[in-house]
């Protein structure tokens, strides 16, 4: 069975509620940053990942052999800004 892994960390820096998306497949890892703007609701969050989580801008694949976690502020410098609201 193959599964795709997909998790939401949603913060808030520099005035603004930010969301980095990351989606692991096998040995390949994507992220995607967007900007809210307001602190997104539940309902929200559901919503977007419901009707446009397809049209998100994913980073190019990376190939990971292993995972560790990095924090939001590394992938600040390369991350496009996505606002959604």
């Amino acid at each position: 069975v193959e599964t795709i892994s997909i998790r939401l960390t949603v913060y808030f820096e520099d005035g603004f509620w930010h969301g980095l998306f990351e989606q692991a497949y096998q040995e390949t890892y994507q992220v995607c940053r967007v900007t809210f703007g307001q602190e997104p609701k539940d309902d929200e969050i559901l919503e977007i990942l419901q009707t446009q989580f397809t049209q998100l801008s994913f980073s190019p694949e990376a190939t990971v052999k292993q995972h560790v976690k990095i924090g939001h502020k590394a992938f600040s410098f390369f991350l496009p800004q996505r606002k959604l609201f």
